[in-house]
């Protein structure tokens, strides 16, 4: 069952609550510390990852055991590193439950970037639960601008795309039709001292203001491809998905400035493709990084105004190379996509480089007289040996001068198009 939050204790102890945050945070509870505790190189979504053995369960090593694994911890483990005052505090608002000697957190707590995200606890490590971050809300989370004035969260949850912002500088507004959801966006609002304002509401409702960046973290557009259990939470069992991803995109660039951005993390369907194209913006890019079940793309899409025009998807796939999506991604081929609207002299003077964040891949068979070329991948992109010679010959100088012919051209501007050569 959902836990409810006494929000009205949370403000009342908002100092308090800060200075948990100030605290955790200076004794190294971050990104880096929790994927050291569990052993990987980054921790998109905690909640299928099994709690190491062997790890230390005092100080710091307490805190993660306690907030990301859900163990239940010893109070004399947890050492000074928060105090009685503000343990107190998390226990009148409801972030945690005292059994004896043992302490239990009530609710999840992520460290996400240098915030800190506090969800509802997935009991048995069950989907059931609202706002704990996953690989959707920390693709669009990475994939924000550094450094935007405005930003509207639609469907927010727990706010971290919105808290990110307000890190960076911008003024945010989130929106979300769960209450239970907004109660935690608030209390990680107190947490982390930073002013972001939630408002329930369906999408738009209520928003009037313009903004440089509106953001949505679509509900699964399909039931079926999460599956038809009734025990499944509401974002990925709703048959609203789909018209919701649409009504996102229909009323985005009435919500943006001229020359603003929209963020959707959405699943792909023909009828998404459409809206995309009919949003209004003049420029588009779907990442392609994942497949549902059925094929169906899941996608970043990143849809900005501008004076040229181009639509674009290239498929760049989440791997160790690439945990999460992230801006340098989107920057660098929206980049790449204005050279390709520009014509071949554009494409000509560009410098392009093969994209940092994908691998190349070299397969071999053994047919017993020795080792036999299989294939070549960059990324889960094929390609031919002539397209690898293009992709290692470009060393700063402009494409021009490394492919001389119209065939060379072609065939860069083809890869360019695949996502396989960033300007």
């Amino acid at each position: 069952m959902p836990i409810e939050l006494d929000l009205e204790a949370a403000r009342r102890l908002g100092p308090s609550l800060a200075m948990v945050g100030e605290r955790l945070r200076k004794a190294g509870f971050g990104e880096r510390a929790v994927c050291a505790w569990y052993g990987v190189p980054l921790v998109s979504d905690v909640r299928w990852l099994p709690a190491p053995e062997g790890k230390s369960r005092k100080g710091l090593g307490a805190w993660i055991a306690l907030w990301v694994a859900g163990e239940a911890v010893e109070r004399r483990a947890l050492g000074d590193i928060v105090g009685g005052p503000e343990i107190a505090t998390l226990m009148a608002v409801g972030l945690l439950a005292l059994d004896g000697d043992q302490v239990r957190a009530r609710a999840s707590l992520v460290p996400v970037r240098d915030v800190l995200i506090f969800a509802d606890r997935l009991d048995d490590r069950s989907p059931d639960a609202v706002g704990s971050p996953d690989l959707s809300a920390w693709n669009l989370a990475s994939s924000l601008p550094p450094r935007v004035p405005t930003l509207l969260d639609v469907g927010c949850g727990a706010g971290t795309a919105a808290l990110l912002a307000v890190r960076a500088g911008a003024q945010a507004l989130g929106t979300d039709i769960d209450g239970h959801a907004l109660a935690f966006a608030s209390v990680n609002a107190l947490v982390n001292d930073l002013n972001a304002v939630f408002l329930e509401g369906d999408l738009y409702a209520g928003v009037r203001e313009e903004f440089a960046c509106v953001c949505f973290n679509a509900p699964l557009v399909r039931a079926s491809l999460a599956g038809d259990e009734d025990d499944a939470p509401l974002y990925a069992r709703s048959v609203h998905g789909e018209a919701l991803a649409i009504e996102f995109l229909e009323g985005a660039r009435a919500r943006t400035t001229a020359q603003g951005e929209a963020l959707c993390h959405v699943q792909l369907t023909p009828a998404i493709t459409e809206a995309v194209k009919k949003s209004g913006f003049t420029q588009a890019i779907e990442v392609h990084f994942a497949d549902a079940s059925d094929g169906t793309p899941h996608a970043l899409v990143s849809l900005r105004g501008g004076a040229v025009r181009y639509r674009g998807r290239v498929r760049v796939p989440i791997g160790p190379a690439l945990p999460t999506l992230r801006r340098e991604v989107l920057d660098r081929l929206h980049a790449t996509a204005e050279v390709l609207a520009g014509g071949d002299a554009a494409l000509r003077d560009a410098v392009m480089r093969p994209p940092p964040w994908l691998q190349l891949v070299r397969t071999a068979t053994h047919d017993g007289g020795g080792f036999r070329p299989r294939a070549l991948r960059f990324g889960r992109a094929t390609i031919e040996p002539e397209e690898l010679a293009l992709l290692e010959s470009c060393d700063g100088r402009p494409l021009g001068e490394l492919a001389p012919s119209d065939e060379q051209l072609w065939r860069a501007r083809e890869l360019a198009e695949r996502g396989l050569l960033v300007v």
